[in-house]
């Protein structure tokens, strides 16, 4: 409820950057744990002090924290890069530098949730997506780091887990999806428990892949 003084609610997508905890085992910090927010873990972008590319940007950098939270829930919930970026700096005065840490990489999935929300505005009559719906369209579309390393040097597997979350930012095929994408925004209010809803999907061909 981003205007608490405003009757009703005013949802708010609440990006956030996981704890710098340097992988492990649950390394994370408050409120990385909080179950609405957008967590968001760091790949590696840039090489110091080149400033040229980092060939291992699908690894997780050394920096990043591990979940899973306290009570078994998977975390974060995407990575995206965040060692070595370019950033703006006190030193020197009113300079640049290259920057590591979750919190340059939580910035681009803020300005990607922003284009997706201008995206969203055109495509629903200026309607804005909830901030389920913003990470409902993301998480899918995430690129898969299997095979790739986390932040303490191991191999990781497939998604969805406690190191990449759904894996690591994918714009395009969000602006863009590959191929048909369906989106249904709290239409549905449950009201008691054992409610459920369902929607059939007819196929001209057989299915080559499906994400949610």
């Amino acid at each position: 409820d981003a205007d608490p003084d405003k009757p009703g609610d005013q949802p708010l997508t609440y990006v956030l950057s996981i704890m710098n905890g340097r992988g492990g085992t649950s390394s994370q910090g408050s409120p990385d744990e909080a179950k609405n927010v957008f967590s968001v873990g760091s790949t590696f972008m840039q090489q110091y002090p080149s400033g040229n590319q980092n060939l291992h940007i699908n690894d997780i950098s050394s920096n990043s924290a591990h979940g899973p939270a306290l009570d078994g829930r998977n975390l974060p919930d995407i990575v995206a890069p965040g060692s070595y970026v370019d950033s703006t700096t006190t030193i020197p005065k009113n300079g640049y530098a290259l920057k590591t840490g979750t919190s340059m990489a939580s910035p681009q999935v803020s300005g990607a949730a922003a284009l997706f929300f201008e995206w969203y505005r055109g495509q629903f009559n200026g309607a804005d997506p909830s901030p389920a719906m913003v990470k409902a369209a993301f998480l899918p579309a995430a690129h898969d780091l299997a095979g790739n390393k986390d932040a303490n040097g191991l191999t990781l597997g497939h998604p969805f887990d406690s190191k990449q979350g759904w894996g690591r930012l994918n714009l395009a095929d969000v602006l863009k999806p590959p191929g048909d994408a369906l989106y249904f925004d709290q239409e549905h209010l449950f009201t008691t428990t054992g409610q459920t809803w369902s929607y059939t999907i007819n196929l001209d061909e057989p299915i080559q892949g499906l994400r949610a």
